[in-house]
């Protein structure tokens, strides 16, 4: 387990490093370099220059560092494909394949626009894929948040009157309340330091395989949230899927490729399936009939169709078509449902609040009608 433990650290330590040392090169900067290459050589200005001016242009340090290595390759006479495939790390072979299709086919501007288009298409739907994870989230923990504060630092000070009049008999929701409020109060380094251990343990077991999977196949089963993350999986698979056909890769290169672009362990498992069926013989179709709980039977039937008419990326095209539209729409109406949710459980919280604390100053009332709050403040009862 300690050796486990000291692999993952490292692991995670060195891509730290090695991320700082050579620059992250996100897609919206992708998107930047395709675009710019595409109207500079569309203005006429050679590849060499063009890459060139882009270095100059730029306060990126990737970008500049990506120029800088791509026109030392070019000026040594090799092509932009060839500039390409040395910096694995910033380009994988299906671009390096697609800007490679352009230089045969003299469509170089075309190539590099449609490359900026469609990284840019997936560059928006993961921003609102990520948005729509961290939107709950970020809303969940301010509720738990304020909930902390309220029970740590308000209601410790309304309760205090009680503690004052031990005789007075107080409502089950006030018992309730301030026994909660006096739990968090004296355990308040305790809960921080477990939370931060729960958080490092659950980080660490996400760093693993069986983490990995675990996470995935649970996420899937989540209401709406499952939905989301389906979606947002199966656009991005056609749509990476697309754009590596376009470089008239054959579907088993194709495949290979989505195994490292796909991060979902259970598309890993399924691009497995698809390579080993493609090499024993058998339609693609076939295969992902068997992970329709990943992909949907529609998207299944029509790429199905499109295998047995040879007109499988036409049908590709419509699958992304309808799912994108599909995935826009559950995005947009995600906030109507969480808001809601959260808003009732906020609710929940004041209201029992609000009970137990007239609660106590009925109580407190009727002990002062009673007298009880007189004799018992003097340790007559």
């Amino acid at each position: 387990m300690l050796g486990s433990l000291n692999e993952i650290l490292d692991k995670n330590i060195d891509k730290f490093l090695r991320q700082r040392e050579l620059g992250y090169f996100s897609i919206k900067e992708k998107v930047f370099l395709y675009r710019e290459l595409a109207y500079l050589i569309e203005g006429w200005v050679a590849i060499a220059d063009s890459v060139l001016t882009i270095k100059h242009s730029t306060d990126k340090g990737s970008v500049k560092k990506i120029c800088d290595n791509m026109y030392t390759s070019l000026n040594e006479g090799e092509t932009l494909s060839h500039s390409m495939a040395g910096l694995p790390r910033y380009f994988n072979e299906g671009d390096t394949s697609i800007v490679k299709s352009g230089e045969e086919s003299w469509e170089m501007t075309r190539v590099l626009k449609y490359l900026a288009e469609e990284y840019e298409f997936l560059a928006h739907i993961k921003s609102k894929y990520v948005w729509a994870m961290i939107y709950p989230s970020m809303l969940f923990a301010v509720a738990i948040g304020a909930v902390f504060l309220l029970f740590t630092q308000i209601l410790p000070n309304i309760f205090e009157l009680v503690t004052a009049f031990p005789n007075i008999k107080l409502p089950a929701t006030t018992l309730f309340i301030k026994n909660m409020t006096d739990f968090l109060v004296n355990y308040t380094v305790e809960i921080i330091v477990g939370v931060v251990i729960v958080g490092f343990a659950l980080w660490v077991f996400m760093s693993t395989q069986e983490g990995k999977r675990f996470v995935d196949q649970r996420i899937f089963n989540m209401p709406l949230i499952g939905k989301i993350t389906k979606y947002y999986d199966m656009v991005k698979f056609m749509r990476y899927m697309k754009l590596l056909m376009s470089a008239g890769m054959s579907f088993l290169e194709v495949f290979t490729y989505l195994k490292d672009i796909m991060g979902n362990l259970s598309y890993k498992e399924m691009l497995d399936d698809i390579i080993a069926g493609i090499n024993r013989w058998e339609t693609i179709g076939s295969t992902l009939e068997r992970y329709d709980d990943i992909i949907n039977k529609d998207v299944i039937a029509l790429l199905k169709v499109g295998e047995e008419t040879a007109s499988f990326e036409g049908a590709l095209t419509n699958a992304i078509a309808m799912y994108t539209e599909e995935f826009n729409k559950i995005l947009d109406g995600l906030s109507k449902v969480i808001e809601p949710i959260l808003i009732v459980f906020m609710g929940g919280i004041v209201a029992m609040v609000a009970l137990s604390v007239f609660g106590m100053i009925g109580s407190l009332l009727d002990g002062v009608q009673s007298g009880l709050i007189f004799f018992g403040s003097f340790g007559f009862l």
